[in-house]
């Protein structure tokens, strides 16, 4: 039996195998269209504040060297990750044509909070 999806993408998840008895309801796969992407994205603690959300982002991944992919900085997950730079982030990357993969590496360029003026008073020592 032939099943076409409504949706454009890749398999996420196949939770039947060939053979396998299917029951009414049940999930045979998850599909993850492609139009967007998530990137997962570790910051240093110490840089972690100078991104806010709706910071600009610029990505480019080995596979088009010199192509270039926005997005905006999303909301930081509260909790760190001591063992991965004790910062996660993730954004959501625009995809036209639909290039971007699951699982590619990505570098991201995120622009910094913008300065404000002030005056800088140096310390006496």
């Amino acid at each position: 039996m032939t099943l076409a999806s409504p949706v454009d993408g890749v398999v996420g998840e196949l939770a039947r195998a060939e053979g396998m008895t299917v029951m009414p309801g049940a999930m045979l796969f998850r599909i993850n269209g492609l139009s967007t992407v998530w990137v997962n994205v570790d910051i240093p603690e110490a840089q972690a504040a100078a991104v806010v959300p709706g910071a600009p982002i610029s990505a480019t991944v080995p596979a088009y060297p010199g192509e270039k992919f926005a997005a905006a900085s999303t909301p930081c997950c509260p909790t760190w990750r001591p063992r991965a730079a004790r910062c996660a982030r993730a954004s959501e990357l625009a995809n036209p044509g639909t290039k971007l993969k699951p699982g590619m590496y990505a570098r991201l360029e995120i622009a910094p909070v913008s300065s404000r003026e002030s005056v800088l008073v140096p310390a006496k020592r």
